[in-house]
């Protein structure tokens, strides 16, 4: 029995079937001056879409704000407002009851965020473990079908160790720290947070040139018995750490134990620690060397921004799970996209809708009109560019022949729910949750239409367009 979607064969499942595809795969498509163009100008759209709580660059990191400003950055999800207005159940399929939520609420701690014009000094941090993002000061599940357990609605995002923030309120236990970070604003566990003296240490360590940078799906430093805080700390596609000051590396890590590791074979990379941090109260910013294996999918330095870069780091993470907003350290369909960018050096806005589809910097191609009309547009995208319909994005691999024909079909790879199948004239759901390629005119899972009637803009990231 074939679990594949219908025109897909065996060898499409190989990143070298679409590489070889690829008349200029090795064509750098912008370096790292134009990047960082292509960054400035994407903080300056999402600043003018009212999006700054979603993609603002740490150099931009204001060091105070208004009462008023904090209550912005949380007006999208973080809110009493935002709560949803349907039943939320837990993981177990409980139906959470007004208590909890009146918890939840006076949790947010809003009587510190009366006054909007009150200036609260932010305190410069880093995160010292991968961390969720959370809508509301809470870790528990809250999903609106008990059946789907795996779609949790206060799940915002995860962000990398080691990522810059400001953190600029605390919740009434103290146990939760409002952030804003370079992809997004709200609530992560205090006691994960490692408090700088000032702004200007953590960019410091944010803006060392170098790095070794995550180049497949996902790794980890190495187990230390003797100290937990640079231990088995995760690390997924795209994520970068500095390098260790060479003069600076013991003979042992940690120096002086019995039975510390040895640095030979492996990279040493500065990790950021929370010193004297507890539950409701961050750390204070220290640094340590960790241990990469040469054996791990690290490189020195970002990957060229490359059409062949980007379709061998979307491979890397065929097969795997779906992951609503980084939940089990996986991918949805947009953290596909942004990291397999974000590998090449270029960080993008975490969301499809609005922040990538209009924030980001680059040209849109537009999709409408009847099935030619639209197979026409797709001929204006190359491969590794993302394409978007309500709700969802695809990385666009190129054109292939359908198995078993002469016809060519356009292809796509990317994280998602599943796909329709049409069987006696019906179409049928087919389930899938998880990264796989596809060819453009699958029908949706649960809709009479193709992907390809669906699709509504197609971008390209380059610094010479015009966004």
């Amino acid at each position: 029995m074939s679990f594949l979607p219908p025109n897909v064969s065996e060898e499409m499942l190989e990143a070298d079937f679409w590489l070889e595809k690829l008349a200029d795969g090795d064509r750098v498509l912008a370096n790292a001056d134009e990047i960082n163009y292509i960054e400035a100008r994407t903080a300056e759209k999402m600043a003018e879409l009212g999006l700054a709580g979603e993609y603002t660059l740490p150099d931009d990191f204001q060091e105070e704000m208004s009462v008023g400003g904090v209550r912005d950055l949380m007006k999208s999800y973080s809110l009493p407002d935002s709560l949803p207005d349907y039943d939320l159940y837990s993981a177990d399929g409980s139906r959470y009851d007004q208590i909890w939520q009146d918890k939840l609420i006076e949790e947010i701690n809003l009587e510190l965020l009366a006054d909007d014009n009150k200036i609260i000094q932010g305190k410069p941090a880093l995160t010292v473990r991968r961390l969720s993002i959370r809508a509301f000061p809470t870790g528990e599940t809250a999903v609106k079908d008990p059946e789907a357990i795996d779609v949790d609605r206060f799940q915002l995002t995860a962000i990398q160790a080691a990522s810059p923030v400001m953190i600029w309120h605390q919740s009434l236990s103290g146990e939760w720290s409002f952030i804003q970070s370079q992809i997004y604003s709200g609530w992560v566990p205090t006691q994960y947070l490692a408090v700088a003296a000032d702004l200007e240490t953590i960019l410091d360590y944010h803006n060392q040139e170098e790095k070794m940078v995550v180049t497949g799906s996902r790794t980890e430093t190495e187990p230390n018995p003797f100290f937990y805080g640079i231990s088995n700390i995760f690390l997924q596609l795209g994520d970068s750490l500095p390098i260790y000051d060479e003069d600076l590396v013991p003979e042992e890590i940690p120096a002086g134990a019995r039975n510390g590791q040895s640095p030979a074979g492996c990279h040493v990379v500065k990790v950021p620690l929370a010193h004297g941090a507890r539950v409701d109260r961050p750390g204070d910013l220290k640094f340590a060397p960790a241990l990469i294996p040469y054996s791990q999918p690290v490189e020195t330095g970002y990957r060229d921004l490359t059409k062949a870069n980007l379709i061998e780091a979307a491979f890397k993470c065929l097969g795997e799970r779906y992951g609503w907003g980084g939940l089990f350290k996986r991918r949805d369909c947009s953290r596909l996209v942004f990291d397999i960018y974000r590998q090449a050096g270029l960080i993008l806005p975490r969301d499809a809708g609005e922040p990538q589809e209009e924030g980001a910097f680059g040209e849109t191609i537009y999709f409408e009109g009847d099935r030619e009309a639209r197979l026409n547009q797709l001929e204006k995208l190359e491969a590794g560019d993302p394409v978007y319909l309500p709700g969802h994005v695809m990385i666009y691999l190129g054109k292939a022949k359908k198995p078993g024909t002469d016809q060519a079909g356009h292809y796509v790879i990317h994280s998602g729910a599943g796909y329709g199948r049409l069987v006696a004239g019906e179409i049928e759901p087919v389930t899938v949750h998880s990264t796989f390629v596809m060819e453009i005119e699958t029908y949706l899972k649960n809709k009479d239409k193709t992907f390809l009637e669906a699709l509504t803009v197609g971008r390209k990231f380059r610094a010479d367009l015009d966004g």
